[in-house]
């Protein structure tokens, strides 16, 4: 974390090598803690590979941003895609769903809307980063990363709705003298 906050004070001083040289340690250590936590453990829980794809995004963006200041990277936008659409975007679906399904109390497992919802927004960084090649397929390839991102983004609606609308599962399996009342207590404005 401090390597990228000198690298970004770096950058408003102008001086882009050194922030090329703090950006790359950044991704390096990033990618290292990833490796460290053993990802390939978790490839069979959709809940938890999701949250390392999307990690993994953040290093490889951080590394790609060091080599578009160093020179090596043609296209500014890439590493932004990468940190933005590969990294945070895959990380918030992830984060999104196990969360919520908590606060729910559903169980703590992604069905197959969920893990189509993952694989989407997936696609949809791996299109925008093709979209980034200067060919006659770009505009169809961004339009087809922003239509698998909405529509992961979307699908990720489709459990959670009534989920959303109906009681609380923990609170639904309750009798109703444990829940409470039913009516708000003390004075209605």
């Amino acid at each position: 974390l401090g390597a990228g906050v000198l690298a970004i004070a770096g950058l408003l001083a102008g001086t882009p090598r050194a922030s090329a040289l703090l950006l790359a340690v950044t991704g390096i250590l990033a990618l290292a803690q990833w490796l460290a936590w053993k990802p390939w453990a978790a490839r069979r829980v959709p809940l938890l590979w999701v949250l390392y794809v999307g990690y993994l995004g953040l290093g490889l963006g951080l590394l790609a941003g060091a080599a578009q200041l160093a020179g090596y990277v043609a296209r500014p936008a890439w590493p932004a895609h990468v940190i933005g659409v590969a990294g945070f975007s895959v990380l918030i679906i992830g984060m999104a769903t196990r969360t919520a399904m908590g606060h729910l109390g559903r169980p703590l497992r992604a069905d197959r809307s969920m893990v189509l919802s993952y694989a989407l927004v997936i696609l949809a960084a791996l299109l925008r980063l093709a979209a980034q090649v200067p060919t006659g397929a770009a505009l169809g390839l961004l339009h087809a990363s922003a239509g698998a991102w909405a529509l992961g983004f979307g699908l990720v609606l489709w459990p959670f709705w009534p989920w959303v609308i109906l009681p609380r599962a923990a609170a639904a399996a309750q009798p109703a003298a444990a829940r409470g009342p039913s009516r708000p207590v003390g004075p209605v404005l």
